[in-house]
């Protein structure tokens, strides 16, 4: 094949991307939408902006960020997937239900321009904006680059520019046709969603960037009309479902296990819902999503906005069914984590821990806050007030507005003083009451000096908190740490050194930390103690085998190291420990850097991988690097 060959079929392929299939809009379109756009907005949108309006715009454009507000729904709807898919996993009944991921091909290649403009219109948009968008996205010419030469200039019929700011909203518009389609099917009782409890909404399709899940009861008429649905959607939109990446989950049941006939051919009523959809079962017991269903984890986490932005009415939604599912009868501070519950929930609670150190009430009444177990004084350790040496039983009847004189609305001190402690009394009088009683009490964050909560002063109290634990459990001082990277050796052996001094290295003992279940806690090399990090890389028979690989004089049981850090500065300061001779420091820097890095190359192959390194073949691979040194 000589490269004119070459060259056409490059530009061939790219031709056949652009091309429109011009499809028919039906009527049907519009009866999707109802106009949202009113003619003063449609004024406001064509009229041309004043310079000094686009500067102060600009101006208004935070650094690293785009015009306009933040896309937050792929987050809330990954902690949505996460709850929904959890909830599959312990479903258990006659009826089962099913979960459907759907992978979109060439995202933003193939949208239709006459199905956009389509869409415009149904929503109100002027001829004028509409012919704006038109110029901006329809006069787009391409020319590829072939070994840097210029070929194949031509035009494009349909798609939308990637990393154009607009595209994102356009293509937004699009989505929302398909996402209409099925709320509409689901209004009609021909397509019907997944609750997480009796009281929850259903919830039949989340929407990602280029990802779709729907969800719906396992049954054949349900999963037509999914069908039928992605049908109308691709031939009104152009796009186009990636087969290959998409995926159908259903709940094991009797369903399972029943047989009829879908093309003169017997089949399970899962193969035969996936059939209809036109996608691969699940079956693998893969991540799904980013997430293990079949297996025993889910790997979902609360979401954090390091920004510092307070949570969007988006976040309080996400969180409402969960609201629905988890606090039926007790509140977000006093509801207890269960076995059952998901793993976002059961990490939500744990952030508990972390808003108590900020979150105080604001006294107004003082009728639903406790005087003794609930914050309301600010100044003082934990936000309460001490009691009288004298006074051992704490009564939770005991209100903060026992302590208001009811008529003058000011603190009544003479019965403050039969309770609290004399700091406490001072503390207390130091909290301003409001003159009017008709406000109820509320919590407020009092890290920020507006009282609402900040999401990045939370940050840096947790990363105070680890920061706090790293310090008190390495010994090491900040020399030590510039020497790691001074070191003469590979940059992933530095890293992996650092990663060991900080403690972060995700061993099963880290990991427990953040976990609330783990299968087991076992080195994965030895099965015979716990895998901390000085097991793993010192005490553990397999490493110890390693180390005395060495050619210099090297017994462990002589070393006295007690901590991972102990032994980094030992690999820091070698002649020191060891008694090494100047010129062989920099060898045995090496030598440990490498017989390291092996030894957690082994441990993630054993557990990752389900590849059990044998000694001897560990030894065969190792002895040719240790011979270079």
């Amino acid at each position: 094949m000589n490269q004119d060959e070459i060259e056409l079929i490059f530009i061939e392929h790219f031709r056949s991307i652009y091309p429109s299939t011009k499809p028919e809009i039906p009527s049907e379109l519009e009866d999707l939408f109802q106009r949202q756009i009113s003619e003063q907005e449609n004024v406001c949108l064509t009229k041309v902006p004043k310079e000094a309006e686009i500067y102060e715009a600009l101006k208004k454009i935070p650094n690293y960020k785009a015009p306009g507000p933040d896309g937050c729904n792929i987050k809330e709807n990954s902690i949505i997937a996460h709850e929904l898919l959890h909830h599959l996993k312990k479903l258990k009944g006659k009826k089962g239900q099913m979960a459907i991921k759907l992978d979109m091909e060439k995202t933003f290649d193939f949208i239709e321009w006459d199905f956009l403009f389509a869409i415009m219109k149904a929503l109100g948009y002027s001829n004028k904006w509409i012919n704006l968008v038109r110029e901006c996205i329809t006069m787009v010419t391409f020319l590829e680059l072939i070994n840097g030469s210029p070929r194949g200039f031509f035009h494009a019929e349909r798609g939308l520019i990637q990393g154009d700011p607009i595209s994102p909203f356009l293509f937004i518009l699009c989505t929302e046709v398909l996402s209409r389609l099925i709320a509409r099917s689901e209004a009609m009782g021909t397509i019907k969603g997944l609750k997480l409890g009796r009281n929850c909404p259903s919830i039949s399709h989340l929407l990602f960037a280029d990802d779709l899940i729907i969800f719906g009861i396992a049954e054949e008429t349900v999963a037509r009309n999914i069908s039928r649905n992605l049908e109308k959607y691709q031939e009104w939109s152009g796009q186009r479902i990636n087969k290959e990446k998409s995926s159908i989950y259903i709940t094991v049941n009797e369903y399972e296990l029943q047989k009829f006939l879908v093309g003169h051919k017997e089949r399970s009523k899962a193969q035969a819902l996936s059939k209809i959809v036109e996608v691969d079962l699940s079956t693998e017991k893969g991540r799904w999503l980013r997430i293990e269903i079949d297996g025993k984890y889910e790997h979902g986490t609360a979401s954090q906005d390091r920004m510092g932005n307070k949570p969007s009415k988006h976040q309080y939604m996400a969180l409402a069914p969960h609201k629905k599912k988890y606090l039926k009868t007790n509140t977000f501070w006093q509801v207890n984590a269960k076995v059952a519950d998901s793993i976002f929930w059961k990490n939500l609670l744990k952030t508990r821990k972390l808003l108590e150190q900020g979150m105080c009430y604001q006294i107004s009444n003082g009728t639903a806050v406790s005087a003794w177990t609930d914050p309301w004084t600010p100044s003082l350790e934990n936000f309460r007030p001490n009691p009288l040496s004298h006074i051992t039983v704490l009564s939770p009847s005991l209100k903060v507005s026992d302590f208001i004189i009811q008529e003058s609305h000011y603190w009544n001190l003479t019965k403050m003083k039969l309770f609290f402690s004399h700091e406490s009394i001072k503390e207390i009088l130091k909290i301003p009451l409001p003159s009017t009683r008709l406000r109820d009490d509320c919590r407020i964050w009092i890290k920020n000096h507006n009282g609402k909560f900040s999401v990045k002063i939370a940050y840096h109290l947790a990363a105070k908190s680890i920061n706090d634990i790293h310090v008190s459990i390495s010994n090491m001082d900040n020399t030590a740490f510039e020497k790691i990277w001074k070191l003469k050796i590979h940059d992933r052996h530095k890293l992996l050194l650092w990663k060991l001094s900080w403690d972060i290295l995700p061993t099963r003992g880290i990991l427990k930390r953040f976990l609330s279940f783990m299968p087991t806690l076992l080195c994965p090399l030895c099965n015979e103690q716990e895998e901390t990090l000085f097991h793993l890389f010192i005490e553990c028979p397999i490493s110890r085998i390693l180390w005395r690989q060495s050619r210099w004089p090297l017994n462990l049981s002589s070393v006295v190291t007690n901590t991972i850090q102990e032994w980094i500065t030992l690999i820091l300061n070698p002649n020191q420990k060891l008694g090494l001779n100047p010129q062989d420091v920099h060898p045995f820097q090496i030598f440990a850097a490498l017989i390291m890095d092996f030894t957690w190359w082994m441990r993630n192959e054993t557990v990752h991988n389900q590849k059990v390194i044998p000694l001897q073949k560990a030894k065969e691979l190792l002895i040719p690097h240790i011979r270079k040194i």
